[in-house]
């Protein structure tokens, strides 16, 4: 995955990258909060946003790595704690392991 991170240009390994989006993730996903106008730019230039169109309806998407590199770096956050937990079971799902799902479940409904 860090190979992927770097090939696929997203910049985490620019100065300050990581803290920036550590500041930016809370908000993305808060109900109460927007993500501020400059922020948003700034993930669209990096490669961060994933945008798609249909119908004339534009969505943004945060790229899923991008959130599991973020979310293994601070684990100290009950969301970013979520979100590793989320990918970590993600990770381990086959087509013998119904288990795992209610835990990939529990963390995707926490977040």
């Amino acid at each position: 995955r860090p190979y992927i991170l770097r090939s696929c240009r997203f910049g985490v390994e620019a100065p300050g990258f990581a803290t920036r989006l550590g500041n930016i993730i809370p908000s993305w996903f808060s109900p109460t909060r927007e993500t501020e106008p400059d922020d948003m730019e700034w993930m669209r230039n990096c490669g961060v946003l994933q945008r798609t169109e249909e119908g004339g309806t534009v969505r943004e998407v945060m790229s899923p790595l991008v959130l599991q590199w973020w979310s293994s770096l601070h684990g100290e956050s009950p969301l970013a704690h979520h979100h590793y937990e989320c990918y970590s079971a993600d990770a381990l799902l086959s087509d013998t392991s119904p288990r795992v799902i209610e835990h990939v479940t529990c963390h995707f409904e926490a977040v």
